[in-house]
């Protein structure tokens, strides 16, 4: 049997979630980093010593609780995306490039996924799945990506002088990169701004209100 259920919301009950017709769509980000044997994969942003070694990966809960299928919504497990790629979703992956210390990090890959499994819970930015595939890669555009961090601090350190230098850095993986590791996961690479285009192709995104 398929559950899908919504995350609790801070001041209110959950309301019961939209019935989905097949995988959903999202896009998401990912740290690249090498490793000693000179290969490129793909880390994530949660969990930074977690690698996807294919392009289709398996969510399985380490957090240290009691065993249970992943996702669950008493727990923080499953593999994570966004339904867009918004201000908050390019700051979350900004600060996890910047704090993977010790991973050899080339920066931040973006990219098109879908997910699927016997539980997906739903977010309002996004999901959790037990499962979730890459159907394509981007190589960030830094402009964009530096104006939506830049967004990102002035909402959540608004007082921090330091904030547009920090948004300044380059913490963006390069096309050469993106091209090593869609090469790796035999997947294409497409602009960003067609990210969620993709997505949209290979799943669903339901209307939560």
């Amino acid at each position: 049997m398929r559950l899908f259920s919504r995350a609790p919301a801070r001041r209110a009950e959950p309301e019961p979630a939209p019935p989905l017709d097949g995988p959903v769509a999202g896009v998401r980000a990912w740290i690249a980093a090498e490793e000693a044997s000179g290969a490129v994969v793909l880390r994530s942003l949660v969990l930074p010593h977690s690698a996807w070694r294919s392009a289709t990966e398996t969510a399985r809960c380490g957090l240290g609780r009691l065993p249970h299928d992943a996702p669950d919504e008493r727990c923080e497990c499953g593999l994570y995306a966004w339904w867009e790629l918004d201000d908050t979703a390019v700051g979350q992956a900004a600060d996890a490039v910047a704090t993977a210390l010790g991973l050899h990090a080339l920066g931040a890959v973006l990219g098109a996924v879908m997910g699927w499994g016997d539980r997906v819970v739903l977010h309002r930015e996004g999901w959790r799945a037990g499962r979730a595939r890459i159907v394509a890669l981007s190589a960030p555009d830094p402009a964009a990506c530096a104006a939506m961090l830049g967004r990102y601090l002035a909402r959540v350190e608004p007082y921090a002088d330091w904030a547009a230098e920090r948004a300044s850095r380059s913490v963006w993986a390069t096309e050469s990169v993106v091209g090593r590791v869609a090469a790796a996961y035999s997947v294409p690479v497409v602009p960003q701004r067609g990210l969620e285009t993709v997505a949209l192709e290979h799943g669903c995104r339901p209307d939560l209100g």
